[in-house]
């Protein structure tokens, strides 16, 4: 345990188990952001878990389009914290509509470059093998100079462990206007359903209305049963509709259909995306999926020490125990998380987790 080195100004949030304030480091005066998980909250629960988890996938990934988690560790009061930099910022659409009034288009150019960088931090997070499942305006914010951040990592989940069913199945996980149809029915969301969420926020760019209303109940059914809202059916009537806007209705109408596999990918997205600003484009387009080496950074030594056990117990048909110490914090999961995500996708071996 180590007592937390932030002193709080004042709170930003609360939640059902935790706190969030705005705090100044005591060392070296920096604005920081800290999240508290409430003391009550049993260090075993589930919500424990998934905030112990959520910091150390976090301290594991270095993207521009990512909020930098600094460190977490558990007080001398028991109250596990986490400390991540402060963005100061408005949400999304926010950013990109200002005081327009819905029915009419905002800027093309300013969604294109804000929405060239979201896509850009979510295609990370994907390489990192890692799912979000609750982007929406408020959980990316985008600073005075233009950089956009998404934060709030809290329901984030590896695709491991969608894929083998590790997820709370049958349970509803996501805010409902923006969540995607299989998640709205408890089932397991790949990057598909990530990119669902940012066709419903570029559909509330273009139009200023959400793409569905009325009752929980009623937008779920209608995003699994009924037919995809079109963006310029929102526009006010004769508004003139250019060609890029036109190009960003199709791409939300796109990204908002109903089977994950009748989505765009990160690089659809791209493609039909300006290149208004070469510098916010995704460099690792290139980079083969769950290639994770331009974001994982700085672990060499201990992956080798991985690499030449694995490589023991392969050619040897030994069994090889690798103890990795380390103080909370410092992304262990994430670098376990790491080696494992690259031995599954070799085809080699079966991975087993307990």
């Amino acid at each position: 345990m180590a007592d937390c080195p932030h002193k709080r100004i004042r709170p930003l949030g609360e939640g059902a188990v935790g706190d969030v304030h705005l705090c100044v480091d005591v060392f070296d005066r920096r604005l920081v952001v800290v999240k508290w998980l409430r003391a009550e909250v049993h260090e075993d629960s589930e919500a424990a878990i998934r905030f112990t988890r959520e910091a150390d996938l976090m301290l594991g990934m270095r993207a521009n389009g990512l909020i930098r988690v600094e460190t977490w560790n558990v007080d001398d009061y028991g109250r596990t914290w986490m400390a991540m930099e402060f963005v100061d910022g408005v949400s999304f659409v926010e950013y990109v509509r200002g005081d327009i009034s819905a029915g009419q288009l905002p800027n093309v150019v300013r969604l294109e470059r804000a929405l060239r960088q979201l896509v850009d931090g979510v295609h990370h997070l994907h390489l990192a093998r890692c799912v979000h499942r609750d982007l929406k305006p408020s959980n990316v914010l985008v600073t005075r100079e233009g950089r956009v951040v998404i934060l709030d990592f809290g329901l984030v989940s590896e695709l491991s462990e969608a894929d083998e069913g590790l997820t709370r199945d049958g349970q509803m996980m996501g805010t409902p206007a923006y969540m995607a149809p299989e998640q709205a029915g408890g089932e397991s969301a790949g990057p598909p359903a990530d990119f669902y969420a940012l066709g419903c926020m570029l559909f509330e760019c273009l139009t200023g209305t959400l793409p569905y209303s009325g009752s929980v109940l009623d937008i779920l059914i209608e995003k699994r049963h009924g037919k995809v809202p079109e963006p310029r059916a929102r526009l006010a009537p004769g508004l003139a509709v250019g060609e890029r806007a036109q190009a960003m209705c199709e791409l939300a109408q796109w990204a908002m259909a109903p089977e994950p596999d009748q989505r765009p990918s990160a690089k659809d997205f791209l493609d039909q995306l300006r290149d208004v600003d070469t510098s916010a484009s995704v460099a690792s387009m290139s980079t083969p999926a769950g290639d994770t080496r331009e974001i994982f950074v700085g672990r060499q030594a201990e992956l080798a020490v991985l690499e030449q056990a694995f490589t023991r117990v392969r050619e040897e048909l030994t069994s090889v125990t690798v103890h990795l110490r380390g103080n909370s914090g410092q992304g262990k999961s994430a670098l376990v998380g790491h080696f494992l995500g690259a031995l599954r996708r070799g085809g080699e071996v079966v991975v087993l987790r307990g």
